[in-house]
């Protein structure tokens, strides 16, 4: 068995330096704040920002929902449509979220859109409103 010879172990080091610096740049913008501490904007149009602890997670072919307490006057449930490419993608992350926050006990911070035409399919008008945004709480 042959061993390295001198001269690729200059190189092999070199290599291994470049890209433990590429490596480390490439992640030092993502760290320059702690998520938590990011400002937040709400998106646009929406109400909320409102606290929701979650009671119920509901998923269907068109749409995922979840039913919050405290509500905000009758409207306990809010929603978002899953039946297209990009905002099934959205559901996902919302569910995703939704998930992780039902499961460690979080409660969770939604912003929707205070016009009920802009509700899914099947988001009644009077207890329903589509999510905006979602942040779960510490």
């Amino acid at each position: 068995m042959r061993k390295w010879s001198i001269r690729w172990r200059p190189v092999c080091l070199v290599v291994l330096v470049i890209l433990m610096a590429a490596s480390f740049l490439a992640g030092a913008g993502s760290r320059d704040k702690p998520i938590h501490a990011q400002e937040l904007t709400a998106p646009t149009p929406a109400g909320g920002p409102l606290p929701c602890t979650i009671t119920e997670i509901y998923v269907t072919e068109g749409r995922i929902h979840v039913q919050c307490t405290p509500g905000v006057d009758i409207i306990t449930y809010f929603a978002y449509p899953s039946a297209s490419g990009a905002e099934s993608r959205q559901a996902n992350r919302y569910l995703v979220m939704l998930n992780t926050a039902y499961a460690f006990g979080k409660p969770v911070t939604l912003w929707y859109d205070d016009d009920a035409s802009a509700n899914p399919a099947g988001c009644q008008t009077w207890d329903c409103r589509r999510i905006t945004g979602m942040v779960i709480q510490p």
